[in-house]
């Protein structure tokens, strides 16, 4: 999750290559991640943060030990970026930032001391107030398409538990958030697709969505899974469509010498 979050940070922010499996590539996307810019002897509303990083995915516990994890201890702010190698120790004076230092998560020892750092969410999922009264009416209409009081009853379990959790890091919710789109709405103008083994590719995107149907179908039946759960994936042919619409090269190896083509000529 943390290296998805990472490459669609480089992507909408000027990256010029990016490398992907094509099962990520069918998922649904944030239009926007949420940041927070720490700078030296720039303001910050310091009470706020913890509950800001907390929104974003972050974890908080008394010492960070890995990615996606936040300490607060007096005016100083430890915290785990997601894509850094190591954490960053934040020395506050009020709410101004004194210092910004990386340090070895061994030992203990500050490191050389950084002007600035972004600090990305740990979750794609960003929920906004307009979203929370959206979800609660697809969750309630949801529970009317269950055929069975044992999958209706695990699903209302399963409602229930998400709005109580403020719709935090809920992935299956994606589908229903304004913030959601495909990954096809998010591509530079002029980008080029490089499929890999293009053959490979395909059986692999058919087997993909055969298996994620699958599994759909058997958590619906559970009552584990909402009707819009399906839609965590793109719609099968649009995806399709959306790639015709991109600039396209495809790269194949041929071990044999199939009667179009002589490789080894």
């Amino acid at each position: 999750l943390f290296r998805r979050i990472d490459g669609i940070h480089a992507l909408q922010n000027g990256g010029e290559v990016i490398t992907a499996e094509i099962s990520a590539l069918c998922q649904l996307f944030p239009k926007k991640l949420p940041s927070i810019t720490f700078t030296v002897g720039e303001e910050d509303a310091f009470t706020e943060i913890p509950n800001l990083l907390v929104q974003m995915g972050y974890v908080r516990v008394f010492e960070v030990e890995s990615g996606g994890t936040v300490a607060l201890r007096g005016d100083i702010l430890d915290i785990y970026p997601v894509g850094a190698k190591i954490p960053v120790r934040i020395d506050f004076f009020g709410d101004t930032v004194e210092k910004i230092k990386p340090y070895d998560i061994t030992t203990g020892d500050r490191l050389q001391g950084i002007k600035q750092i972004t600090v990305l969410p740990a979750t794609d999922v960003v929920v906004t107030e307009n979203d929370k009264e959206h979800v609660k009416i697809a969750l309630e209409k949801g529970l009317k398409e269950y055929k069975t009081s044992e999958a209706y009853t695990r699903a209302r379990e399963i409602a229930d538990e998400i709005i109580s959790n403020e719709m935090n890091e809920d992935a299956f919710l994606l589908p229903l958030l304004e913030n959601s789109t495909d990954f096809f709405s998010i591509l530079p103008e002029n980008a080029v697709l490089i499929f890999d083994e293009g053959k490979t590719l395909w059986d692999k995107f058919n087997a993909l969505y055969k298996e994620h149907e699958e599994r759909f179908t058997r958590l619906f039946d559970g009552g584990e899974a909402f009707g819009f759960t399906k839609e965590q994936f793109i719609d099968k042919q649009v995806f399709l469509d959306k790639i015709g619409g991109v600039r396209r090269v495809a790269m194949q190896t041929f071990t044999g010498n199939p009667f179009f083509f002589q490789p080894l000529r």
